[in-house]
Protein backbone atom coordinates (compact mmCIF):
# COMPACT_ATOMS: atom_id res chain seq x y z
CA UNK A 1 0.00 0.00 0.00
CA UNK A 2 2.90 2.30 0.57
CA UNK A 3 3.37 3.67 -3.14
CA UNK A 4 -0.71 4.63 -3.07
CA UNK A 5 -0.36 6.43 0.13
CA UNK A 6 1.34 10.06 -1.35
CA UNK A 7 -0.99 10.07 -4.37
CA UNK A 8 -4.02 9.27 -2.09
CA UNK A 9 -3.26 12.29 0.11
CA UNK A 10 -2.25 14.68 -2.57
CA UNK A 11 -5.09 13.68 -4.61
CA UNK A 12 -7.17 14.78 -0.84
CA UNK A 13 -5.72 18.02 -1.02
CA UNK A 14 -5.82 18.74 -4.76
CA UNK A 15 -9.78 17.91 -4.36
CA UNK A 16 -10.21 20.03 -1.11
CA UNK A 17 -8.26 23.13 -2.34
CA UNK A 18 -10.18 22.79 -5.82
CA UNK A 19 -13.52 22.49 -4.14
CA UNK A 20 -15.25 26.01 -4.40
CA UNK A 21 -14.04 26.32 -7.82
CA UNK A 22 -15.23 22.92 -8.85
CA UNK A 23 -18.72 23.97 -7.52
CA UNK A 24 -18.61 27.19 -9.48
CA UNK A 25 -17.40 25.54 -12.74
CA UNK A 26 -20.32 22.98 -12.56
CA UNK A 27 -23.41 25.31 -11.31
CA UNK A 28 -22.64 28.27 -13.46
CA UNK A 29 -21.10 25.96 -16.45
CA UNK A 30 -22.64 23.03 -16.29
CA UNK A 31 -25.79 22.99 -14.56
CA UNK A 32 -25.04 21.14 -11.58
CA UNK A 33 -23.90 18.06 -13.95
CA UNK A 34 -21.54 16.46 -11.34
CA UNK A 35 -20.08 13.72 -13.43
CA UNK A 36 -19.00 16.10 -16.42
CA UNK A 37 -17.70 18.64 -13.95
CA UNK A 38 -15.05 16.25 -12.53
CA UNK A 39 -14.22 14.76 -15.78
CA UNK A 40 -13.35 18.00 -17.45
CA UNK A 41 -11.67 19.04 -14.07
CA UNK A 42 -9.34 16.04 -14.63
CA UNK A 43 -8.38 16.63 -17.83
CA UNK A 44 -7.72 20.39 -17.35
CA UNK A 45 -5.38 19.73 -14.57
CA UNK A 46 -3.99 16.53 -16.24
CA UNK A 47 -3.03 18.91 -19.44
CA UNK A 48 -1.95 21.54 -17.32
CA UNK A 49 0.48 19.48 -15.67
CA UNK A 50 1.56 16.94 -18.60
CA UNK A 51 1.54 20.01 -21.46
CA UNK A 52 4.74 21.53 -20.21
CA UNK A 53 6.27 18.57 -19.07
CA UNK A 54 6.00 16.67 -22.40
CA UNK A 55 7.22 19.89 -24.16
CA UNK A 56 10.12 20.12 -21.66
CA UNK A 57 11.24 17.30 -22.66
CA UNK A 58 11.15 17.33 -25.86
CA UNK A 59 12.91 20.50 -26.33
CA UNK A 60 16.11 18.35 -23.75
CA UNK A 61 16.27 15.91 -26.19
CA UNK A 62 16.65 18.14 -29.27
CA UNK A 63 19.01 20.20 -27.79
CA UNK A 64 20.85 17.04 -25.96
CA UNK A 65 21.18 15.30 -29.80
CA UNK A 66 22.30 18.84 -31.42
CA UNK A 67 25.34 18.55 -28.64
CA UNK A 68 26.47 15.38 -29.35
CA UNK A 69 25.82 15.85 -32.76
CA UNK A 70 28.10 18.79 -32.51
CA UNK A 71 30.45 17.27 -30.55
CA UNK A 72 31.43 14.46 -32.54
CA UNK A 73 31.38 16.84 -35.83
CA UNK A 74 33.98 19.29 -33.88
CA UNK A 75 31.86 21.81 -34.17
CA UNK A 76 31.31 22.56 -30.75
CA UNK A 77 33.48 25.35 -29.49
CA UNK A 78 34.18 26.61 -25.95
CA UNK A 79 35.21 30.48 -26.11
CA UNK A 80 37.95 31.43 -23.96
CA UNK A 81 37.34 32.18 -20.13
CA UNK A 82 37.49 36.24 -19.40
CA UNK A 83 40.80 36.98 -17.35
CA UNK A 84 38.40 38.01 -14.43
CA UNK A 85 38.07 34.63 -13.31
CA UNK A 86 41.28 33.98 -12.11
CA UNK A 87 40.42 35.79 -9.60
CA UNK A 88 37.60 34.86 -8.01
CA UNK A 89 38.02 33.31 -3.95
CA UNK A 90 38.88 29.99 -4.00
CA UNK A 91 37.73 28.78 -7.32
CA UNK A 92 38.95 30.82 -9.26
CA UNK A 93 42.59 29.16 -10.87
CA UNK A 94 41.12 26.18 -11.05
CA UNK A 95 38.11 27.12 -13.15
CA UNK A 96 40.10 29.51 -14.90
CA UNK A 97 42.65 26.35 -16.05
CA UNK A 98 40.12 24.26 -16.76
CA UNK A 99 37.61 26.20 -18.75
CA UNK A 100 41.03 27.36 -20.61
CA UNK A 101 41.84 23.70 -21.89
CA UNK A 102 38.34 23.12 -22.65
CA UNK A 103 38.83 26.15 -25.18
CA UNK A 104 41.94 24.93 -26.65
CA UNK A 105 41.14 21.10 -26.65
CA UNK A 106 38.07 20.18 -25.64
CA UNK A 107 39.12 16.32 -26.29
CA UNK A 108 41.20 16.43 -23.53
CA UNK A 109 39.73 18.60 -21.07
CA UNK A 110 36.71 16.05 -21.32
CA UNK A 111 39.32 13.13 -20.99
CA UNK A 112 40.60 14.79 -17.56
CA UNK A 113 37.01 15.03 -16.62
CA UNK A 114 35.81 11.59 -17.06
CA UNK A 115 35.29 10.60 -14.20
CA UNK A 116 33.50 13.24 -12.82
CA UNK A 117 31.01 13.73 -15.60
CA UNK A 118 30.59 9.85 -15.53
CA UNK A 119 29.06 10.65 -11.78
CA UNK A 120 27.78 13.45 -12.66
CA UNK A 121 25.55 11.01 -15.91
CA UNK A 122 24.51 8.85 -13.24
CA UNK A 123 23.30 11.30 -10.93
CA UNK A 124 21.43 13.22 -14.13
CA UNK A 125 19.97 9.69 -14.97
CA UNK A 126 18.75 9.11 -11.73
CA UNK A 127 17.18 12.22 -11.12
CA UNK A 128 15.20 12.13 -14.08
CA UNK A 129 13.81 8.70 -13.47
CA UNK A 130 12.80 10.30 -10.02
CA UNK A 131 11.43 13.10 -11.79
CA UNK A 132 9.10 10.77 -13.85
CA UNK A 133 8.16 8.17 -11.18
CA UNK A 134 6.42 11.79 -9.28
CA UNK A 135 5.01 12.85 -12.59
CA UNK A 136 3.32 9.93 -12.33
CA UNK A 137 2.10 9.63 -8.88
CA UNK A 138 0.47 13.08 -9.60
CA UNK A 139 -1.23 12.08 -12.24
CA UNK A 140 -3.04 9.11 -10.55
CA UNK A 141 -2.93 12.30 -7.75
CA UNK A 142 -4.96 13.78 -10.29
CA UNK A 143 -7.23 11.41 -11.24
CA UNK A 144 -8.10 10.39 -7.62
CA UNK A 145 -8.96 14.38 -7.03
CA UNK A 146 -11.36 14.14 -9.69
CA UNK A 147 -13.22 10.84 -8.00
CA UNK A 148 -12.90 12.92 -4.52
CA UNK A 149 -14.71 15.76 -6.38
CA UNK A 150 -17.40 13.74 -8.36
CA UNK A 151 -18.39 12.05 -4.61
CA UNK A 152 -17.23 15.13 -2.65
CA UNK A 153 -20.68 15.02 -0.62
CA UNK A 154 -20.59 10.93 0.40
CA UNK A 155 -16.37 12.19 1.05
CA UNK A 156 -17.14 14.36 3.67
CA UNK A 157 -19.94 12.52 5.48
CA UNK A 158 -18.15 9.83 5.71
CA UNK A 159 -14.82 11.91 6.92
CA UNK A 160 -17.35 13.65 9.45
CA UNK A 161 -18.68 10.23 10.74
CA UNK A 162 -14.88 9.28 11.40
CA UNK A 163 -14.35 12.20 13.31
CA UNK A 164 -17.25 12.42 15.22
CA UNK A 165 -15.52 8.62 16.43
CA UNK A 166 -12.30 9.88 17.08
CA UNK A 167 -12.79 13.39 19.14
CA UNK A 168 -16.32 12.83 19.93
CA UNK A 169 -19.31 15.75 19.50
CA UNK A 170 -16.62 18.37 17.76
CA UNK A 171 -15.62 15.87 15.11
CA UNK A 172 -17.28 17.86 12.46
CA UNK A 173 -15.94 21.11 13.75
CA UNK A 174 -12.56 19.23 12.86
CA UNK A 175 -13.36 18.15 9.69
CA UNK A 176 -14.37 21.42 8.49
CA UNK A 177 -11.30 23.23 10.34
CA UNK A 178 -9.20 20.61 8.90
CA UNK A 179 -10.80 21.44 5.51
CA UNK A 180 -10.48 25.22 6.02
CA UNK A 181 -6.64 24.82 6.79
CA UNK A 182 -5.87 22.65 4.16
CA UNK A 183 -7.76 25.07 1.46
CA UNK A 184 -5.86 28.19 2.86
CA UNK A 185 -2.34 26.65 2.91
CA UNK A 186 -2.80 25.46 -0.79
CA UNK A 187 -4.60 28.32 -2.09
CA UNK A 188 -1.84 30.45 -0.58
CA UNK A 189 0.94 27.88 -2.30
CA UNK A 190 -0.52 28.08 -5.15
CA UNK A 191 -1.15 32.32 -5.48
CA UNK A 192 2.72 32.21 -4.71
CA UNK A 193 3.35 30.29 -7.60
CA UNK A 194 1.41 32.36 -9.65
CA UNK A 195 3.11 35.37 -8.63
CA UNK A 196 6.79 33.71 -9.22
CA UNK A 197 5.73 32.31 -12.65
CA UNK A 198 4.21 35.55 -13.86
CA UNK A 199 7.38 37.48 -12.93
CA UNK A 200 9.84 34.65 -14.74
CA UNK A 201 7.55 35.11 -17.84
CA UNK A 202 8.16 39.00 -17.61
CA UNK A 203 11.90 38.56 -16.76
CA UNK A 204 12.48 36.47 -19.41
CA UNK A 205 10.44 38.42 -21.92
CA UNK A 206 12.97 41.20 -21.25
CA UNK A 207 15.94 39.46 -21.44
CA UNK A 208 14.63 37.81 -25.10
CA UNK A 209 14.96 34.31 -23.41
CA UNK A 210 13.29 31.88 -26.21
CA UNK A 211 9.64 30.48 -25.02
CA UNK A 212 9.38 32.38 -22.30
CA UNK A 213 5.89 31.11 -21.43
CA UNK A 214 6.55 27.60 -21.49
CA UNK A 215 9.38 28.21 -18.72
CA UNK A 216 6.99 30.40 -16.72
CA UNK A 217 4.35 27.73 -16.94
CA UNK A 218 7.15 25.39 -15.48
CA UNK A 219 8.20 28.00 -12.77
CA UNK A 220 4.68 27.70 -11.76
CA UNK A 221 3.82 24.17 -11.90
CA UNK A 222 6.70 23.35 -10.07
Amino acid sequence: LRPFVGPIVWGGVIATAAYPLFVGFRERLLGGRNAVAATLFTLIALALLLAPTIELGQSMFESAGRLAAQLQSGDFNVPAPPARVQEWPLIGEPLYAAWHLASVNLQEALSAAAPQLKQLATWLLGAAAGVGADILKFVFAIVLSGVFLANAETVVAVLQRRALRLVGDQGADFAHLAGSTVRGVAQGVLGVAFIQGFAAGIGMLVMGIPAAGLWALLVLVL
